[in-house]
């Protein structure tokens, strides 16, 4: 986001029951375009969306223009402007909308980028539940091996779709790399078929996710150790709930002498353990 302070501005105005507007751009992923028209008046406001796409021969074209009206809108103290539009008669869903007007700094973008968003909350439970190497609680490493594996190759776990499992040695050796936990450890805590030759796996499928909406995760702080250890505060910023901070969560790394960094602990703020995504095993 650039010049965030000029859409600040027009909000701390219309808090105070002026008359204002303010415009914004969103790009997406594919390189599409939004305009974003915020007009308030106090506590009514009225919000366009203008969509420009690109056609097959790389002409600019505007997709839809979409004006709705807006029930409340807020800015938070993290620097999300969140929105929600007023419910048609036929429409049941939530209509929160959210976009970051204060950015992050580029650190915590760049932590987030290389080891958490990889990971993220879909399909295991790294970041859903405490862990750490003495205390390896409910964290169970069948279902993360594929998130590991694109790390390490950049490459998506095809796994035979999961007919076979993941030999034994590829597993426990990707696994130490980036966890603090020893061979016999691993053996302990993850399931292996009956021959002992390879763990289990299986993608996920419509019959073992769980339906539910799916929270993105922020970096919004990182603290140096002296021993090495970085630790990062992680933010569940669910748009789908109009919230920046569903769970908060602490991600402990550390850079091995291999140069690898490790994720050695995870810890959810006590507060929010009620609000922790649901999570269940693959293998059943």
């Amino acid at each position: 986001m650039q010049n965030g302070r000029t859409v600040e501005k027009a909000l701390r105005k219309a808090e105070k029951g002026g008359k204002t507007s303010t415009v914004f751009f969103g790009v997406t992923r594919s390189g599409g375009i939004h305009r974003y028209e915020l007009r308030m008046k106090g506590k009514k406001a009225e919000f366009t969306d203008a969509y420009l796409d690109w056609d097959k021969q790389g002409n600019p074209a505007v997709s839809y223009v979409k004006t709705e009206k807006v029930s409340s809108f807020r800015m938070t103290e993290k620097g999300w402007l969140i929105w929600e539009t007023i419910h048609t008669e036929n429409e049941e869903m939530d209509t929160h909308s959210m976009i970051r007007i204060r950015p992050l700094s580029k650190e915590y973008r760049r932590f987030c980028r290389r080891y958490i968003e990889p990971v993220g909350y879909r399909g295991n439970n790294l970041f859903l539940t405490d862990w750490d190497e003495k205390q390896p609680g409910k964290l169970y490493m069948n279902d993360l091996y594929e998130y590991l594996y694109r790390i390490e190759t950049g490459r998506y776990f095809d796994g035979d779709n999961g007919t076979k499992g993941i030999l034994s040695e590829e597993f426990e050796l990707l696994l130490q790399k980036y966890l603090p936990f020893s061979k016999r450890q691993i053996r302990a805590l993850a399931d292996r078929g009956e021959d002992g030759t390879r763990y289990l796996w299986e993608p996920l499928r419509c019959g073992n996710l769980i339906p539910q909406s799916m929270p993105v995760p922020e970096v919004i702080r990182a603290e140096y150790k002296k021993d090495g250890r970085i630790i990062l505060t992680v933010d569940a910023v669910l748009k789908q709930k109009g919230t920046d901070c569903l769970f908060r969560h602490k991600v402990t790394l550390k850079k091995s002498e291999d140069g690898r960094v490790r994720y050695i602990k995870n810890q959810i703020r006590s507060s929010d353990k009620e609000r922790v995504l649901d999570y269940q095993k693959r293998n059943r």
